[in-house]
């Protein structure tokens, strides 16, 4: 059964509609800004309410040290930059005694990925002994492009930890799952006005969708 991770999350309610229907809920802490970006403490105390869902940190912009040190009392750190795979391990070697699992990203540019092509970087992490909660394809910033649906599955095809971001919407989810992905995470797709206020009713059908699909 694919996983589902809402991200993005702003609004305690949101977080707590989602709390035991997504797998994961990602907030984000940004050092550059963005819409969608809430103080570290802001964050903490809205995952401190969360009872089922796994909780998500998404920093961005920030040093791997920084990003560990925020990262107490999540369950999850999601280092939203390109990693070399020696400092993914370094990355996981620190979070292991907060019991903090990291996952990692792969960036799609439109042309090119970063920090290296999946497959490629899978098989580093392999080599360094890193066991990430997930591996997430995501678009670089700013790219109207979506990820190669054809790039999703060859990189699924890797390893069996692989999720999928980049623009996706409910109406993407039987897509998304067909790849062979694990996880499919989903952001802007599940929100009709504010950044960050989450749609019950497509987050719903989100999830439903998904859980269908891949049954």
């Amino acid at each position: 059964m694919v996983k589902v991770k809402i991200c993005g999350v702003k609004k305690l309610e949101s977080a707590l509609q989602l709390d035991g229907l997504v797998d994961y809920i990602g907030f984000v802490h940004s050092l550059l800004g963005g819409p969608r970006s809430v103080p570290l403490e802001a964050a903490r105390i809205m995952a401190s309410q969360i009872e089922k869902s796994k909780t998500v940190l998404v920093v961005h912009g920030s040093s791997p040290s920084y990003a560990a040190a925020a990262a107490d009392g999540f369950d999850v750190l999601q280092y939203h930059e390109p990693l070399l795979p020696s400092s993914a391990a370094s990355l996981q070697a620190t979070l292991d005694p907060l019991g903090v699992t990291l996952a990692v990203v792969v960036e799609y540019t439109g042309s090119a990925w970063k920090p290296q092509e999946p497959c490629g970087y899978i098989n580093e992490l392999n080599k360094e002994g890193v066991e990430p909660e997930y591996i997430l394809l995501d678009t670089t910033k700013g790219l109207r492009d979506r990820i190669p649906l054809n790039e999703a599955a060859k990189a699924s095809r890797c390893s069996h930890r692989v999720g999928l971001a980049g623009g996706l919407t409910p109406r993407d989810a039987c897509k998304a799952v067909e790849t062979g992905v694990s996880l499919i995470d989903v952001s802007r797709g599940v929100e009709t006005g504010v950044p960050g206020v989450k749609d019950p009713l497509l987050s719903a059908e989100l999830i439903m969708g998904a859980k269908r699909c891949s049954s």
